[in-house]
């Protein structure tokens, strides 16, 4: 049995962490590097069916070729990004949103 996560209002919770990525506060950079893949696990332990159009669009502008990572957190960050991104549009057309 699947454990669901709560989180109602997933674009409030992305777009706070896209504005502390913005405003390039060391610590939230750092911290953030966290939030791909939780929200990965977040988006499967629901069955993708919060999927929607503005958080897709918040995850895409999310940076993470930050100065803060290493290379080795980079490529991690932009190989865990593809692979939300790519499972999030194949999941859009099937959203109840």
């Amino acid at each position: 049995m699947k454990q669901i996560v709560c989180l109602e209002h997933v674009s409030v919770w992305l777009g706070w962490r896209s504005e502390h990525y913005h405003k390039q506060e060391t610590e939230a950079i750092r911290h953030g590097i966290l939030d791909i893949p939780l929200m990965y696990c977040f988006y499967v332990s629901r069955d993708w069916v919060d999927v929607n159009q503005e958080d897709l669009q918040i995850i895409q502008q999310v940076d993470v070729d930050c100065s803060e990572y290493t290379e080795e957190e980079k490529l991690f960050l932009k190989e865990q990004k593809k692979k939300l991104l790519e499972e999030y549009e194949k999941h859009m057309g099937t959203s109840c949103h």
